[in-house]
């Protein structure tokens, strides 16, 4: 437990030192809250999650080539919005950081931000897209948001994102 902690506390302190981009904090019920712009890679060392284990995710390879491809071709970008003290970012975050892993898929059109408990961070970018909860993922193309999804998805990741590309 204690090799848990100083290892939380030392990425903490790593992280912050690189400047305000990514601010972590514990809040009122003690859970750790981290927010700003970050990579997926940064948000795995300061939370400790894991990706999610391909052997309890599957989906059709078929699929996934026509995921990539679609997502190629029309220039997608995503906004990702979670929380760290979020069980529901916690069970759906790994799930669609594999989905693009697994396409690989362009991280430079993946944006990832990190929220408090009132769904805000210090760029002000969920404010700007007035995000109420998380995990909330935002399809960009051309520049202009093409739809959302809000915690879970309807079907899955990829039909989802797919349907709100338009």
């Amino acid at each position: 437990m204690k090799i848990a902690i100083f290892t939380v506390l030392l990425s903490l302190f790593f992280v912050s030192c690189s400047g305000p981009r990514i601010i972590p904090s514990i809040d009122e019920k003690g859970k750790l809250v981290i927010t700003g712009k970050m990579s997926w890679e940064e948000w795995k060392t300061i939370t400790s999650w894991e990706d999610t284990d391909a052997n309890k995710f599957h989906i059709d390879t078929t699929k996934f080539a026509l995921f990539k491809t679609i997502l190629d071709a029309e220039q997608v970008h995503l906004k990702i919005f979670a929380g760290s003290w979020c069980g529901d970012s916690k069970q759906e975050l790994p799930k669609v950081f594999y989905i693009l892993k697994k396409i690989n898929f362009d991280t430079n059109r993946v944006e990832l931000y990190g929220v408090d408990r009132d769904k805000l961070e210090q760029n002000a970018v969920a404010e700007e897209y007035n995000i109420l909860k998380v995990p909330t993922v935002v399809v960009i193309k051309n520049g202009k948001e093409t739809g959302r999804i809000v915690e879970f998805p309807q079907s899955d990741w990829v039909d989802d994102i797919l349907s709100n590309i338009k």
